[in-house]
């Protein structure tokens, strides 16, 4: 009986044995037989959404989790490393998950003709809605799930130009709040036109998730990267502003975006802008701002200062997909004003601004030129007049083009070489990069004076981008006749040379300038005045006037006496007063060299006779006369009109038209 007691024992324990093995096993394939059939559910899924090429590794699926590893959509348009999520029953019948976390997220894409394709992902692409279906608005719609952590994901866009590379982590509570941050990669080109290299750029903040609602704040963060479109590269760097990211609760879930504090600095440029904010609403469909735009302060950093620091408000209005903008660029303060206008095709990615600049009205003992534009006090001083401006830019994909045409209206100026007085004008510059004045520019004036006084004056000139003006023709009255001068001259040339031509000068005209009672004349006068202007001021070298081949007469009959004539040598004064009574020249010369500043010297060489004086005995006179120019010649006044052209071309500019 005991023998077949442990026999029946033994049996039992036996089938007790196998029967675990069996159990296990059976638990075993019922496990390997939830993660095939979870695979092949999956697998097939995905071909009915129009993916054929994918692969996965269901490594763990039970009533409470289950991990994916080794995910993979396409030729590497999507790869996920690990996917472990989090449920239960309960939740799931809501659609919920209790938790999900994503490690070795990996999206790639390419970039080209203003599209983007994500090669298999683009399966998941909302279809075009019919054309009778009335337009949905997009939804912002929060993760249904616990706990979300999201490691190392990335994304990548490849471009004919290079590839744009960026990263994002994200760790969000039950309630979906949590930290955020996001990291570009070394390069980013989007095409040919506009290139962006970017060093490094990284900003985190903190995300709030909701079922219906999103809001992102993000910390103000350092940037650099470089602009390259046909030109060559433009430094950018700054401090990202702190941004405020919302969704609004209306009808269109519209984004709302908030940001201030932020800097901004191109080097190449001297510029840098501070306390730059938006308030903008962010439009779900379209991607275009409803809001406000402005920059507090806009400084110039270079040594040479251009311009006072200036502000900037900008409205923005999108219209049928197109983004307007309106503002006004103004001084701190106050005394400048250029209010500004156009539109942005995203589409496109192209626009247009127009900018008009209010009259700035300039008076000798008021507000001058250096006090709005610093630069111009080493060039300009004692200014009275008004300047004003109206420009346009444009941008598309093959760059920026534009241009400012400044129209100056009756200025008078003192600047180290001379006096003008009455310019009138229209300066077209033509920009924005490499700014230059092109070829045809008129310039007219009632005055110049450099100790000599030139009237009448009209210029035709352009100005290269090395800053070389190039005089096409320049000329003025004087004594009744014409100065003339052409070529080019080289504005930050130490030393710069200009020649004066002279032509059919009126001697009665230019005697009657001098400062010498008594004098008067006849005859035409022509030659060259050799100008140089360096820093110590402007200087005549070798100027040489002489009378035509037809000679004329000079005539001098002081009242009391001739002491201005200076030392003539051994000739007795009465004699030569008694010869210059009515003094017939063959010949007739000026020689002229000084400076405005110190002396001038007038060598004057005669050669004729008296015919009622010693039987016509011929004369050889050399005269010398030395003093400040503006001393020996008298200041007359000119009957100047301003040309038509420039005058209607002012009228345009006041109008606020091209």
């Amino acid at each position: 009986m005991e023998g077949e007691a442990r026999s029946q024992t033994g049996w039992v324990g036996r089938a007790s044995l196998l029967l675990v093995v069996a159990l296990v096993a059976a638990a075993a394939y019922a496990v390997q037989s939830r993660r095939s059939l979870a695979e092949s559910l999956i697998l097939r899924q995905l071909r009915e959404a129009g993916v054929a090429d994918a692969s996965l590794r269901v490594t763990a699926i039970g009533p409470r989790a289950a991990a994916v590893r080794d995910l993979r959509l396409g030729d590497g348009d999507l790869e996920l490393r690990e996917l472990d999520l989090g449920y239960s029953a309960a939740g799931l019948l809501v659609g919920r998950l209790d938790s999900l976390r994503a490690e070795g997220l990996r999206v790639r894409g390419r970039f080209s003709g203003g599209e983007v394709d994500f090669g298999a992902l683009d399966a998941f692409r909302a279809k075009p809605a019919a054309a009778a279906a009335p337009a949905r608005p997009t939804r912002i719609s929060a993760l249904r799930a616990g706990r979300v952590q999201v490691e190392d994901a990335t994304l990548r866009l490849d471009t004919d130009e290079g590839s744009f590379e960026a990263s994002l982590s994200v760790e969000l509570d039950e309630e979906g709040r949590g930290p955020v941050s996001f990291r570009a990669g070394e390069l980013s080109a989007l095409d040919a036109a506009l290139r962006i290299d970017v060093e490094s750029f990284a900003v985190a903040g903190r995300v709030w998730l909701g079922p219906e609602y999103l809001e992102l704040e993000l910390d103000p963060a350092p940037f650099a990267l470089a602009l390259a479109g046909k030109a060559s590269p433009l430094r950018v760097a700054g401090v990202t502003p702190r941004i405020q990211l919302r969704t609004l609760p209306d009808a269109r879930e519209a984004l709302a975006v908030e940001a201030g504090g932020g800097e901004l600095r191109l080097p190449d440029l001297g510029l840098e802008a501070k306390d730059v904010g938006v308030e903008l609403r962010l439009d779900p469909e379209t991607l275009l701002p409803t809001g406000s735009l402005a920059v507090g302060r806009i400084l110039d950093r270079r040594p040479e200062r251009r311009f006072q620091p200036l502000r900037l408000e900008t409205l923005l209005t999108p219209e049928d997909g197109v983004l307007g903008f309106e503002g006004d660029l103004t001084g701190v303060d106050g005394r400048l004003a250029v209010h500004l206008r156009g539109s942005h095709d995203p589409t496109r990615g192209a626009g247009r601004a127009e900018l008009h600049l209010d009259p700035l009205r300039f008076e000798e003992e008021g507000l001058g030129p250096g006090d709005v534009f610093p630069l111009a006090r080493t060039l300009v001083s004692s200014a009275s007049g008004s300047v004003e401006a109206h420009g346009e830019v444009g941008w598309d994909a093959t760059g920026v083009t534009g241009f400012v045409d400044f129209g100056l209206r009756d200025l008078a100026f003192q600047t180290a070489a001379a006096r003008f007085e009455q310019v009138n004008a229209v300066v077209r510059v033509d920009g924005p990069w490499s700014p230059r004045v092109p070829k045809g520019q008129l310039v007219s004036m009632a005055r110049m004076d450099f100790g000599l006084e030139l009237t009448n004056g009209l210029v035709r000139y352009g100005v290269q981008q090395d800053g070389v003006v190039e005089l096409e023709s320049a000329e003025w009255s004087f004594a009744g006749g014409t100065v003339r001068t052409r070529g080019a001259v080289d504005l930050f040339a130490e030393e710069r040379e200009i020649l004066l031509t002279v032509e059919g000068v009126d001697l009665a005209q230019l005697l009657a300038l001098v400062n010498l009672d008594g004098l008067s004349g006849d005859g035409r006068l022509d030659g060259r005045l050799p100008l140089t202007l360096d820093r110590r001021g402007l200087r005549v070298h070798d100027g040489l006037i002489e009378a035509s081949e037809e000679g004329g007469w000079i005539r001098y009959r002081p009242e009391g006496g001739a002491s201005a004539l200076g030392d003539v040598g051994e000739m007795a004064l009465d004699d030569l007063l008694l010869a210059l009574a009515d003094f017939h020249y063959d010949h007739l010369s000026l020689a002229i060299d000084g400076s405005e500043q110190d002396a001038i010297v007038v060598k004057i060489s005669l050669s004729g006779a008296n015919p009622r004086h010693r039987d016509g005995q011929p004369y050889n006179l050399n005269l010398s006369v030395d003093g400040r120019l503006g001393d020996l010649i008298r200041q007359g006044t000119a009957a100047y009109e301003m040309p038509e052209r420039i005058e209607q071309r002012l009228n345009e500019i006041a109008e606020g038209r091209r």
